[in-house]
């Protein structure tokens, strides 16, 4: 049987690609490992220490957005399995970072974690704004900060904030701006998400005791008498 050049060497090349699969490059390995690394949840209270290393004005600008925006990302894939009846290797596989997992953005898990109840329409505006600040780092083709005008302005719709300040050296509430208002934002929105409030699942914010007082469109205050 006699078989066309181009027909021989088609076969030659198909039966390499069989004989290969299985076995990865150095560069696979280098990409897989990479993957992998993404995938690695750490400890809610190991990423509070580094959000409260985060703040410090020394770190800056666009690592801070970066990793704090992850943080929240980070909780709220928490809160979401709360709704979850499967066990963490199967809650994990819903986020990973793989060609097609169930849930791959952020901006899902936002929609996803307001359709579940988990938080009301302010916070999802609240997320989706720590997001695009976040992505507006992540993808600004030349430096940015806090400082200018189309970051600023972001933050000043973040509606947080306005209802929690720090504390200046003279004991004082002080108005947050621009970096503040990011950072106060994230912290709030992390410890809310990833709080097991005592256990109670599914997560919902009307049942959340920490979300009533905190983050509700109208607060309800513990009652200090009792």
């Amino acid at each position: 049987m006699h078989l066309h050049g181009d027909v021989r060497s088609q076969i030659r090349c198909t039966g390499f690609r069989m004989a290969s699969k299985g076995k990865k490059s150095p560069r696979e390995l280098a990409v897989s490992t990479l993957t992998k690394s993404t995938r690695e949840r750490p400890h809610p209270n190991a990423v509070w220490k580094s959000i409260l290393e985060l703040c410090k004005p020394d770190f800056p600008d666009s690592m801070a957005v970066m990793a704090l925006g992850s943080a929240v990302e980070h909780a709220l894939e928490i809160a979401i399995t709360t709704h979850f009846a499967l066990d963490a290797d199967g809650c994990l596989k819903m986020f990973e970072d793989n060609e097609t997992p169930p849930i791959p953005t952020f901006s899902c898990k936002i929609r996803l974690g307001y359709a579940l109840g988990i938080y009301e329409k302010h916070i999802r505006d609240e997320l989706n704004l720590i997001k695009g600040i976040r992505n507006a780092f992540a993808h600004a083709r030349a430096p940015i900060s806090f400082s200018d005008a189309v970051i600023s302005d972001a933050c000043n719709f973040l509606v947080i904030p306005d209802r929690w300040s720090r504390l200046g050296s003279d004991g004082k509430p002080v108005t947050p701006v621009g970096r503040d208002r990011y950072y106060t934002s994230c912290e709030f929105l992390f410890l809310y998400l990833e709080d097991p409030d005592g256990g109670q699942k599914p997560k919902l914010w009307t049942k959340s005791q920490s979300y009533s007082s905190a983050l509700a469109k109208t607060p309800t205050w513990p009652n200090k008498s009792t």
